[in-house]
């Protein structure tokens, strides 16, 4: 039995516009997929006909840009307060909470690595924050591909178990046990490899308080 889906949002009369189709298209990207995204159905969800859509964007490819464009925008980049390594841990963990909530992101990322404003200056800004620790020009690149490689991993993965628990399936045997914190404890072990610098108080927590498989606490040594 499929689930419930809820009311459709139509657009008032004279009010439809980018913004309303972006927020609308970023809703159903959510809910249904990249890969179940028409044009039609967007139509259909705003209430107006397909063809009023492409007045304001010349087709999905094109929409799918602004849509990426608008929810990597929602990202701040951590203050300078901390160490270098703590504003990357910090980084890291808004990256994650971003694409846990919005899992369609990581497919219009995947799907189209081609240049963004506004995932360029998330890169810039960890680079930065890596060369900071320490590393060199090369070591520092390197090292961002593989926070985000870790990051965008396990905010995929633990996307498609809520997605299992969402229609039925029990979500839990394959997504990783504590959710963020236990993405927070391996976070803090790449760091561990990727750069000097003491852990701080948060991070410590994180890491002792990851979750079994059956839902208890575990001290991690």
């Amino acid at each position: 039995m499929e689930p419930a889906r809820s009311p459709r949002r139509r657009a008032p009369r004279n009010s439809l516009n980018r913004e309303l189709i972006i927020e609308s298209a970023l809703r159903l990207l959510d809910g249904e997929g990249v890969g179940a995204f028409t044009m039609r159905a967007l139509a259909q969800e705003l209430g107006v006909g397909a063809m009023a859509l492409y007045t304001y964007f010349q087709g999905k490819e094109e929409l799918f840009d602004a849509a990426r464009e608008r929810l990597l925008a929602r990202y701040q980049p951590v203050g300078a307060e901390g160490s270098p390594r703590e504003q990357l841990r910090e980084s890291c963990i808004a990256v994650y909470r971003l694409f846990a909530e919005h899992p369609s992101v990581i497919e219009l990322l995947i799907g189209r690595p081609e240049r963004c404003d506004a995932a360029s200056a998330g890169v810039e800004h960890m680079v930065g924050l890596l060369r900071r620790c320490g590393l060199g020009p090369a070591d520092a690149s390197r090292a961002q591909m593989a926070l985000m490689q870790y990051t965008l991993g396990v905010a995929r993965w633990a996307a498609r178990g809520a997605d299992r628990a969402r229609y039925g399936g029990d979500g839990t045997e394959r997504c990783p046990p504590g959710g963020e914190p236990q993405f927070q404890y391996g976070l803090e072990a790449l760091l561990d490899g990727l750069v000097e610098g003491p852990r701080d108080e948060a991070a410590r927590a994180a890491g002792a308080g990851v979750m079994d498989h059956g839902g208890s606490s575990r001290a991690v040594g």
